[in-house]
């Protein structure tokens, strides 16, 4: 499904079940996922014409929504999805400008992303881990009426506010609707549901354990 401020420029509503058509005219060939009309420049060869942006559930949230009764497995994915959408309108705000001018040294506003949203429900190790992929079409229509590309050192420079905001957002939508505390968040802004087992959390983190081993071989290495 599509989110954030920028879709209006592109015929598409919130919410919105986006096609595979529609994702190949954007991603593949610049062009209106609606009309057909070019947006602005071919993409280049080499050229960046998306960005995936990830926003994950802590382990203790996906191991609840994996073995929780129906009403609280249904209020942690509407809690995770309202997160999500938080983050967004956060980068929407502050991270949709694109350049213009030679070199690109002038900054110039846009109408904002527009984003793909696919839920997915488990790791790559099959354990339960409820995360949503944004792909962000890297086009806005910007103020003074062209399409260009982000200037992607502002969606890289707010990434880390948008995964905290993503985590506070999800916390506070989780408390209210099933009243679950979380433990303190850590230095990432991240923290679980008080009371959920560690060996339970442990169990359910292969895909963690993977990364950290062979990140520790090549971290000796270097």
């Amino acid at each position: 499904r599509c989110r954030a401020s920028g879709l209006d420029a592109l015929g598409l509503k919130p919410g919105a079940v986006v096609d595979e058509a529609q994702l190949e005219s954007l991603f593949a060939r610049a062009l209106h996922p609606v009309s057909g009309q070019r947006l602005g420049r071919a993409w280049r060869v080499d050229g960046v014409t998306g960005f995936d942006l990830t926003f994950s559930a802590p382990k203790s949230v996906s191991s609840l929504w994996a073995l929780g009764d129906p009403d609280t497995a249904r209020e942690l994915r509407a809690a995770h999805a309202a997160a999500v959408n938080a983050a967004l309108s956060y980068l929407d705000g502050h991270a949709s400008w694109s350049r213009r001018g030679v070199d690109g040294t002038a900054q110039i506003a846009s109408g904002g992303l527009a984003a793909a949203l696919f839920e997915h429900r488990t790791s790559r190790c099959a354990d339960p881990q409820l995360h949503t992929h944004a792909l962000v079409v890297n086009k806005v229509a910007c103020a003074d009426g062209q399409w260009r590309t982000l200037d992607a050192t502002e969606l890289y420079g707010h990434k880390k506010s948008a995964g905290m905001i993503y985590q506070a957002a999800l916390r506070s939508e989780i408390l209210a609707r099933t009243g679950l505390v979380f433990d303190a968040a850590d230095s990432n802004g991240q923290s679980e549901i008080s009371g959920v087992p560690k060996e339970l959390l442990n169990a359910w983190s292969k895909r963690t354990v993977q990364i950290d081993a062979d990140a520790a071989v090549r971290i000796a290495e270097y």
